[in-house]
C-alpha cells in the first residue's frame, strides 16, 4: 500500500464511524446496511484482509463488529505504512551501498 492509501484508511474509518453513528441513532441505517457501507468503499484487498480476519455473516447481525472491523482496518493501515517505511530506509541503505 502507499502513504496516502494508508493515511486515508484512518482518515475514511474516522469520518465513517462519526457520520453513520449518527444514521444508526437516528435509525436511517441498520447494522448490516452500516458494515455493507462501510465494507464497499474499502480498496478491495484491504476489504477481503478484513473480511477473512473479523467473522461475520450479515445474516447473523449479532456477529457484525463495527468496532473491531475499524480498529483491524486502521491498525493494518498503519502497519503497511511502517512496512514501507522500512522498505524506503532499505532501498536508501542499498543504494549508498553500490555509490
Amino acid at each position: 500500500m502507499e502513504h496516502g492509501k494508508n493515511n486515508n484508511l484512518k482518515i475514511y474509518c474516522i469520518i465513517f464511524k462519526n457520520v453513520s453513528n449518527n444514521l444508526k441513532i437516528r435509525k436511517l441505517v441498520s447494522k448490516v446496511e452500516h458494515m455493507e457501507l462501510f465494507l464497499e468503499e474499502l480498496p478491495v484487498r484491504a476489504r477481503e484482509r478484513a473480511i477473512r480476519k473479523i467473522s461475520m455473516n450479515s445474516e447473523k447481525p449479532e456477529t457484525i463488529k463495527f468496532d473491531a472491523m475499524c480498529a483491524f482496518v486502521t491498525k493494518e493501515a498503519q502497519e503497511a505504512k511502517k512496512q514501507n517505511m522500512i522498505k524506503e530506509l532499505v532501498n536508501k541503505e542499498m543504494v549508498r551501498k553500490l555509490i
